[in-house]
């Protein structure tokens, strides 16, 4: 590799008959400080400009340059010196250039996104806070999210909503998927409906979890290399997405983990074990080991297995610093009934409710992870699992895909877990697909955020919710949405049978010992009236 320093208002050509690179120096300073370049690629003497870059010199003073015009010994800057991209969009056109150069061109550039250990050097120089940090709130999600670029292949979701549409398959139709979550407006709470989450039903067998596993491998492709996977699905529109998180507690789930060109077994199944790659998988299999010996039957997880994967999730949290953000997502669940009796005595009303979370989370955990979890039933495993798996593994910007969270779930329950999920979400700026057949879940999003699946002829399509599913009672939904119709229940059924039987709705309470369900009296009411409208 070859880099070339140069000064003036537009870079020239070198004379080289392979790739170089040119760093063209810019007066532009911050503060008196010096340090931005454009960054160009010269291929056979055409110039591309990637974008601007800014390289800091140990020690650099005010309107010194850090570098001479020339050319780099070595191909690479100076030990004392450092890089690093002025925005995102400067990842995002490397990316563009495939993960292996985009990498190398990095470590020669020393950039401090890549490699955060360079920056340990440089904490104290002044240079640092004024020019490659100006106007950064939060440098280290700046740094987090550069590396997602490089690592997905592009461009991320945004953190306050984005949309795209995927085609489950070579011929299917797209299907729209839009998280509208607003920017928050100053000054104003962040509350309402989670525009976070897309809701997912349909019948069973209509493809919702085919579905979520084809989005899943295509998603985890890098966009420049998403036509080698087309057989499992297309996108329109779609960012890079920096992690994606599979939910799935069904005994029969079919899950695939993604892999890309290049990428070992064992590296992947490492990865899926530990939760420290882009893919993460959080339910029954044994899925490591189902990458490794795929003609293998499907090994289940054990309790004491999934207990420790639930203590390596809490110290993942723990060294993240998300240990509060999971104690917030728990919060609610801690507080749902069936928990109570499984808890330690109520921390004081006196504690600030943040502080009282955390409290009782520690409290729950009381030092042994492990024994605290094995304690629970297989319900409250599953939300804390889900929950502590959610918060360690999901990268911001990240994507969930959940499929039907109900499983094994009291509703009480599967509430307070949904309520979890939208905090963790919230948290990370993250986003989730969940597929589902319960109206408790579709209970909590706007009609705009569910999705109807239903049968075609190439792949699945979808309809609108037809009615505001945020707040709406549970009947209604089962009906409008679910398609519980009359005609499929067997109760209505029972009751004409019984009234033909007994003739009277006190004879039918007096053959079955207990009074009648308002709905079935309503029932009876109405066909009482139109037999005898017909015997009139």
């Amino acid at each position: 590799m070859r880099l070339f320093v140069q000064s003036g208002r537009y870079p020239s050509p070198v004379a080289a008959p392979d790739e170089v690179w040119i760093l063209l120096e810019n007066s532009w300073n911050d503060y008196s400080y010096r340090t931005l370049y454009s960054l160009y690629r010269q291929i056979g003497g055409e110039l591309n400009e990637i974008g601007p870059v800014k390289i800091l010199k140990l020690g650099q003073q005010i309107v010194e340059v850090p570098l001479a015009v020339g050319e780099l010994p070595g191909g690479r800057l100076p030990e004392d010196r450092i890089s690093r991209g002025s925005g995102l969009d400067y990842y995002v056109s490397l990316a563009g250039l495939g993960a292996p150069l985009a990498r190398e061109l990095l470590q020669a550039l020393r950039d401090i996104a890549l490699d955060p250990a360079l920056r340990k050097p440089f904490e104290g120089e002044v240079g640092l806070q004024r020019s490659l940090h100006r106007d950064e709130p939060d440098p280290e999600a700046y740094y987090v999210d550069a590396r997602a670029v490089i690592e997905a292949g592009g461009a991320l979701p945004l953190e306050h909503g984005f949309s795209f549409a995927f085609a489950p398959g070579p011929n299917a139709e797209l299907i729209e998927f839009a998280f509208k979550t607003p920017e928050m407006k100053r000054f104003v709470r962040n509350v309402g409906p989670s525009r976070r989450v897309i809701v997912l039903v349909g019948a069973n067998g209509v493809g919702k979890t085919q579905l979520l596993a084809r989005l899943a491998r295509v998603a985890y492709t890098p966009p420049t290399e998403r036509g080698a996977v087309a057989e499992d699905g297309r996108f329109a529109d779609a960012p890079a997405f920096p992690s994606i998180v599979a939910v799935a507690y069904s005994a029969f789930d079919t899950f695939q983990p993604p892999s890309l060109v290049g990428d070992t077994a064992e590296v992947v199944a490492e990865q899926l074990r530990d939760g420290s790659g882009r893919y993460a998988y959080c339910g029954t299999r044994d899925l490591a080991a189902a990458f490794l010996h795929p003609n293998d039957p499907v090994r289940l997880l054990t309790a004491d297995a999934q207990a420790d994967l639930f203590a390596m999730r809490i110290e993942q949290a723990r060294q993240a610093g998300r240990l509060p953000l999971l104690a917030k997502a728990l919060n609610t669940v801690f507080g749902e009934d069936s928990f109570q009796r499984l808890l330690p005595a109520e921390v004081g009303a006196e504690v600030p409710p943040v502080a009282r979370a955390e409290a009782r989370l520690a409290a729950f955990l009381d030092g042994d992870p492990k024994g605290a979890f094995l304690t629970l039933s297989s319900g409250h495993m599953i939300v804390l699992h889900v929950l502590a798996s959610l918060t360690a593994t999901l990268r911001r910007r990240g994507l969930a895909l959940i499929d039907e969270p109900e499983t094994h779930l009291h509703p009480p329950l599967l509430a307070a877990l949904m309520t979890g999920v939208r905090q963790v979400l919230e948290g990370l700026g993250a986003y989730a697909i969940i597929a589902t057949h319960s109206p408790v879940v579709a209970q909590e999003v706007l009609a705009s955020q569910v999705k109807i699946i239903e049968f075609g002829e190439a792949g699945p399509l979808v309809r609108s919710a037809g009615i505001q599913t945020f707040g709406e009672n549970t009947g209604t939904l089962t009906r409008e949405i679910f398609g519980l119709h009359t005609e499929a229940t067997d109760y209505r059924h029972l009751l004409d049978d019984m009234l033909e039987s007994f003739g009277s709705v006190e004879a039918i309470e007096e053959q079955l010992g207990e009074p009648l369900s308002s709905q079935a009296l309503a029932h009876l009411v109405a066909a009482i009236a139109r037999r005898d409208r017909a015997v009139d």
